[in-house]
């Protein structure tokens, strides 16, 4: 068993796997590893797994999400900043050249969910319908945003990368929630299930 493995079957480790999304490999992905699962940490960085057939690899991922999703909590809501990163106070003043800060992630949450799994379904159901609305805002705002900027190339590429970012950051938090949120729903639905039979 390869120390990743070993690490990830560790019950001391269960805070490393918070924030982290499992997927399956396509099995064509490589000839040497046709059974193979990838599963992306909070900071970005991926590990690959091999495992013996398709069906293990649906079973590692299913248990990869569902622990995420019981361990993660939703970051606190939004701190008041007075950073500008393109569209913020700077679109209610025209003509006035704003310092443009990089827009960074914010960072997740590293203490451990403690609820129980329908208050976590329904946390996490929320977190999701916010992200949801937050990223629709952010979409809207960018014709500002190109208007505002369309004058000074400089500033318009680090304010669309700035734009971009967060976009990113939305649309990947909105797919891996929603996946947390499916991966409790089928076991408390599996719990239905054995407990009506």
């Amino acid at each position: 068993m390869s120390d990743s493995v070993r690490r990830l079957n560790d019950p001391n480790t269960l805070e490393a796997n918070s924030h982290t999304l499992a997927n399956a490999l396509p099995s064509g992905y490589s000839r040497q590893r046709q059974h193979a699962f990838a599963l992306q940490q909070s900071n970005g960085s991926v590990f690959l797994f091999q495992v013996g057939s398709s069906e293990q690899v649906l079973e590692w991922v299913s248990t990869c999400n569902y622990w995420a999703a019981r361990e993660s909590k939703e970051p606190l809501a939004g701190g008041v900043s007075s950073m500008e990163y393109g569209w913020g106070e700077c679109l209610l003043v025209p003509g006035s050249t704003p310092i443009i800060n990089d827009w960074q992630a914010p960072t997740p949450m590293m203490s451990s969910s403690i609820l129980d799994e329908a208050t976590q379904l329904q946390a996490l159901i929320r977190y999701v319908q916010d992200l949801s609305t937050e990223l629709d805002q952010h979409r809207d705002i960018k014709p500002r945003v190109e208007q505002r900027f369309a004058s000074c190339a400089k500033l318009s590429i680090k304010v669309l990368s700035n734009w971009e970012a967060k976009s990113h950051y939305l649309l990947h938090e909105i797919i891996k929630f929603q996946n947390y949120c499916d991966s409790i729903e089928k076991s408390l639905a599996l719990q239905q299930e054995i407990m009506s039979s």
